[in-house]
């Protein structure tokens, strides 16, 4: 138990991060914010959109929450909300959500559609009060095949600096090219031809530090403001944070 909490504790002051999520009362301009915490980012995808697009549009954008009661004039209508990051980690895992539900949604297919990305992710545009944030692109683990059956490598930077590709019990010299543009540099495809996707991303911070310990009323250009911690504690003790995910 003692060890499982000292997992926890290294994967938090590494991965984890804290967003707040802000809804705005159309009826009374009430405006709430919602703390809440992850261990990465979930992405979910645009055909043919570069990722910084996704997340400026998608991601951190802002999107309506349907039938939401208002605490402080008590009506229910859908709510504009968005997300802004308020802590960094260390290292930003990003998850690009390439299984989704067919129309029936009995079953689910891959995505396949390529992701444009470079190895510089600027973030500095949906943290509070645009605190510089800046990333560099350290890992990136792709995958072939389908969602019933498959294939992974990953293209990772090592402790030099020099680009490897390791799949398998193999490792080979690459440059960074075969991590931000997989399909162009495979030397062969299996899973009956079915191309190689980058599946996620992992990016090392390079500037910017901790974000807001707290929400300031101006954050995000509105005046009237008010924290909702009802999803968070204060104390570390009483944060509840996203498990990771299996790969």
């Amino acid at each position: 138990m003692e060890r499982d909490r000292s997992t926890e504790r290294i994967l938090k002051g590494l991965l984890g991060y804290e967003t707040v999520n802000r809804l705005t009362c159309p009826n009374c301009d009430d405006v709430t914010d919602h703390r809440c915490s992850y261990y990465s980012l979930d992405v979910h995808l645009k055909r043919g959109r570069p990722l910084e697009q996704i997340l400026r549009e998608k991601t951190f954008g802002k999107s309506v929450a349907p039938g939401r009661r208002c605490s402080r004039c008590r009506t229910t209508s859908d709510t504009e909300q968005y997300e802004r990051m308020i802590t960094a980690p260390e290292v930003l895992v990003i998850h690009l959500l390439r299984f989704e539900p067919t129309q029936r949604r009995q079953y689910s297919r891959k995505q396949s559609d390529p992701i444009p990305f470079t190895q510089d992710l600027d973030l500095t545009p949906f943290t509070v009060n645009n605190t510089i944030l800046k990333y560099r692109l350290l890992a990136v683990i792709h995958h072939q095949g389908s969602i019933e059956f498959g294939h992974y490598k990953t293209v990772a930077k090592a402790p030099g600096g020099k680009w490897e590709e390791l799949e398998d019990k193999k490792v080979k010299k690459v440059s960074i090219n075969a991590a931000l543009d997989p399909e162009n540099h495979a030397q062969h495809r299996n899973f009956s031809g079915s191309p190689w996707t980058p599946y996620m991303l992992f990016w090392t911070r390079i500037d910017g530090h901790i974000v807001a310990q707290t929400v300031p009323g101006d954050a995000f250009t509105d005046s009237k403001h008010r924290e909702d911690h009802s999803d968070i504690l204060g104390n570390t003790n009483g944060r509840r944070y996203k498990r990771l995910r299996n790969i």
